[in-house]
């Protein structure tokens, strides 16, 4: 499938996408983007006008560029705002991943340098609610959490993350301080 292609079933199909089920949605927009690149997926809100469609590439930089051509090749469509990638949205938000309950706002950071390769960009996260037997959960509803709080693009900077169930000390940062942080790694690393 092209992106002309894709654009002209949107058209088609959109008043009936605008009143469907936000799953049924998303998966009927991913099935027709992977025909497009397998590396784009979707994120649909609820049926709201405008009903906002963001087509990301799960923070893989290499499909950003594919993600804001296809959405600069989006047609006008009533009802619906379509979004290049996730941008940040804070960390006012909590997630349930087969019973692990995180509120990204309680989670807590601290930098990881790279003596090798100070340019890097490593963290660690402090995660309260979780228990020592949560890796597995962690390690798929964090990368979700941080594209979320902190957006695509700046998320896709982080070279290593690591979870850890828990608090951490005072030395870990607020994670509401992270898209901070990144921004200011990559200025002071910029040029390297």
């Amino acid at each position: 499938m092209t992106a002309s292609e894709f654009w002209r079933w949107m058209s088609e199909a959109s008043a009936e996408l605008l009143e469907a089920d936000g799953q049924h949605v998303a998966d009927e927009i991913e099935q027709r983007l992977s025909e497009i690149d397998k590396r784009l997926g979707v994120e649909i809100s609820g049926p709201a006008e405008p009903r906002e469609m963001i087509i990301t590439a799960w923070s893989d930089p290499s499909a950003f560029a594919a993600v804001r051509e296809l959405v600069a090749a989006a047609p006008a469509l009533p009802g619906w705002r379509i979004i290049a990638l996730k941008p940040p949205r804070g960390f006012e938000f909590g997630i349930d991943l087969d019973g692990l309950k995180v509120d990204a706002n309680e989670l807590r950071f601290e930098p990881l340098g790279a003596p090798e390769d100070p340019k890097l960009l490593g963290i660690r996260i402090y995660v309260p609610s979780a228990g020592d037997d949560d890796d597995e959960r962690l390690g798929r509803a964090l990368p979700l959490i941080l594209e979320s709080g902190i957006g695509e693009e700046a998320a896709a900077q982080i070279d290593h993350s690591e979870y850890v169930a828990g608090a951490g000390d005072e030395t870990a940062l607020p994670i509401r301080e992270l898209l901070r942080y990144v921004r200011w790694h990559l200025k002071k690393h910029a040029g390297e």
